[in-house]
């Protein structure tokens, strides 16, 4: 990737971020749901259970990478105009 076209660092951060929060927040879910209807455990497989945290953590990735871009263009990105405006006078 060529320099400018780089992911900033504060963006990875923010995406990692979302993205073990999306996953906390779906594994505790899908806890709750074995826990509230306990005769679907039986019925799941170590392949369903496998598929069901891959699929999880690829939507989380996905949503918190995109999250981060939005929050990062919508927020930081104003706010380091003005920093580097005020630094310059």
């Amino acid at each position: 990737m060529p320099a400018n076209k780089q992911i900033p660092r504060s963006i990875l951060h923010t995406a990692a971020f979302m993205t073990a929060a999306l996953s906390l927040v779906s594994g505790l879910s899908f806890l709750f749901l074995c826990l509230l209807f306990p005769s679907i455990l039986p019925a799941i497989g170590p392949l369903v259970l496998f598929s069901y945290v891959l699929l999880t953590l690829s939507m989380s990735l996905a949503l918190g990478l995109f999250l981060a871009v939005r929050l990062q263009r919508r927020y930081v990105d104003p706010i380091r105009a003005l920093i580097r405006r005020a630094r310059a006078l």
